[in-house]
């Protein structure tokens, strides 16, 4: 029998985490994909009523490559990237994740074999308007009044992650990866404002 519904691996990735790091909510998914702006609803009834927030998901692919960059004078041994097309901010969503899927590799990674390695996502989120400040500072490094078209996070071996890609520098990006925004997150849900 063939799948009647689908999610794409990057949503269930995010549905996964927080529903296991935010205790008593729940995350639905829109049955239909033409709900354009909206992936992800995470959900909490706090005894009075129903407290709701919208979230859209962004998944790219990793792009693996070790080199050497600099981030505020201090080298840095990135080993992959994740790369998003610039992308024009729906009114709907509440909160934007950006994620990938990533290697964990062992000390010696050039002679791992595939048993030695471990997967694991990589995810940004972003309140509407971060988001929004966000893609506007999506510039050239060439020339800042121009838009790029494409913004990129590079990571290293200790998940520590900086935009590369769409700004004039070379940025540290580790205060919006979602461990560190959980408790944001949680307090958006239980204390958001829309009552059904």
């Amino acid at each position: 029998m063939d799948a009647k519904f689908t999610i794409p691996y990057g949503e269930y990735e995010v549905a996964d985490k927080l529903s296991n790091s935010i205790s008593n909510i729940s995350i639905f998914v829109p049955a239909s994909r033409q709900e354009k702006g909206i992936d992800l609803l995470a959900y909490h009834f706090d005894g009075e009523k129903n407290n709701v927030v919208s979230i859209q998901v962004k998944q790219s692919r990793t792009y693996y490559k070790n080199k050497v960059i600099k981030v505020d004078d201090e080298r840095v041994n990135i080993i992959g990237h994740l790369w998003f097309n610039r992308f024009d901010v729906p009114n709907n969503a509440d909160w934007f994740i950006l994620t990938g899927l990533r290697a964990f590799h062992p000390t010696n990674w050039q002679n791992a074999n595939i048993n030695s390695i471990s997967w694991g996502s990589i995810m940004l989120a972003f309140k509407r308007d971060e988001m929004i400040s966000f893609m506007d500072s999506v510039r050239l490094k060439s020339d800042v009044n121009r838009y790029d078209k494409s913004f990129a996070f590079a990571y290293d071996e200790e998940g520590n992650i900086y935009q590369t890609r769409g700004f004039g520098k070379n940025r540290n990006m580790n205060g919006y990866l979602l461990e560190n925004r959980i408790e944001e997150i949680k307090d958006s849900i239980y204390w958001c404002l829309i009552i059904f």
